[in-house]
């Protein structure tokens, strides 16, 4: 009892309390010590090493490798004469891309030095209008044989365009005289901005479908649009430029089913082929041909009034029964025949048409104030008409 007394009295002493804090602070070490968990070394996971990013595929990118392609798998030793064609596609349509890539490629081609002579395209198409070829369908390796060799290319490059969401494939290819392809490329072109709106850029046109005989009542129809035919004519605006089907309807008539390659403003006349049930009707009645031509007073000074009245009225009288035969030679002669076609097969046949087109009458003349007289002329056939022509049927 006294030993603690003097403890409690000792403890304001500095040695005792630095003995105390000494013991406390061992007792903590110790006693937290046992309770420490042995700590795991960290495992490092092996990071997987980043895949390079595939390069970029600009259009301008697209277009050199198509003339590489082009110009590498063609023979060494061939310059042909090309000429190239407007890319066509998505879904049959020109749009403003294939145009620029046809542009492109028309002028790298030529700077390659691979080839003769690379024709432009605006030329192209006036060769094409002056050699009097059609396209009625796009070109391939079938048609484009029967073309080039006209309008003096040795080959035609050709292409598609698809579009595959993030990226449009462009296929070209070099097809020759014989339809052989020559070289082929390949390029699949990332749809920037700049892409995608080229290749939303539908380019359009106007067709203009005239019908004959022109006096029928007559529906066209191209895509989704229908227009009733006015004095044979039909015509469509804003129509996407590429391949197009036409459909005409007439009643006595056969359904008609045409197809057209728009590549700008074009016109084109369809003629109409009689039901047998109409033809037969047609045979046993009379049949009224009209036609209306038109003159112009020439300009001579040394002439007066009536003499040009009178020159003015005979032309517009010639190419009234110009007309006139025109109408005659769609008539059908038999179920798969017209009066055009024994004209071919049958030289005897042109003068009994043009003693029936002689015996035509005028029924009105028009002198109007611009200077242009107006005929009108008739002829009616009968049955003596068929008659005469029947035995010339095969």
């Amino acid at each position: 009892m006294g030993i603690c007394i003097r403890l409690i009295k000792d403890f304001g002493n500095s040695r005792l309390r630095i003995h105390i804090f000494i013991l406390f602070s061992l007792f903590i070490f110790f006693g937290c010590a046992d309770r420490q968990k042995p700590i795991k070394p960290e495992v490092s996971i092996p990071l997987e090493p980043e895949r390079p990013a595939p390069p970029v595929m600009t259009i301008d990118r697209g277009i050199d490798k198509l003339v590489r392609e082009v110009s590498k798998s063609l023979a060494s030793e061939r310059r042909p004469k090309i000429a190239v064609m407007d890319l066509l596609g998505p879904n049959d349509n020109h749009t403003q891309l294939g145009s620029f890539i046809s542009e492109k490629l028309i002028t790298k081609l030529f700077i390659s030095g691979r080839f003769e002579k690379v024709l432009e395209r605006k030329l192209l198409r006036d060769l094409l209008v002056q050699q009097k070829i059609e396209m009625e369908g796009y070109f391939n390796e079938d048609t484009v044989k029967s073309v080039v060799g006209k309008i003096g290319i040795d080959a035609i490059v050709m292409g598609f365009i698809t579009d595959h969401g993030s990226r449009v494939d462009v296929n070209v290819r070099l097809i020759d005289t014989n339809g052989e392809i020559l070289s082929v490329a390949e390029a699949e072109i990332d749809k920037d901005w700049v892409v995608n709106n080229m290749l939303q850029g539908v380019k359009r046109a106007t067709l203009t479908v005239a019908v004959n005989p022109s006096d029928v009542k007559a529906s066209v129809t191209v895509g989704e649009k229908v227009v009733r035919c006015i004095d044979g004519i039909a015509v469509f605006r804003n129509v996407p430029q590429g391949n197009r089907s036409i459909l005409i309807t007439a009643q006595g008539y056969e359904i008609v089913h045409e197809s057209v390659y728009l590549t700008d403003d074009r016109g084109i006349t369809i003629p109409l082929t009689p039901k047998k049930a109409f033809l037969q009707r047609l045979k046993s009645e009379t049949l009224t041909v009209e036609a209306t031509g038109e003159g112009v007073y020439p300009e001579n000074p040394s002439l007066s009034l009536v003499q040009k009245k009178l020159m003015a009225k005979r032309a517009a009288t010639i190419d009234a029964y110009r007309k006139l035969l025109e109408k005659v030679n769609e008539i059908e002669i038999g179920s798969e025949s017209k009066m055009k076609d024994l004209l071919i097969q049958h030289d005897e046949v042109t003068a009994k048409v043009s003693g029936f087109i002689r015996g035509a009458k005028i029924i009105e003349v028009r002198d109007k104030q611009d200077g242009i007289v107006e005929v009108d002329v008739i002829i009616k056939l009968g049955k003596d008409f068929f008659d005469t022509f029947k035995q010339y049927i095969r």
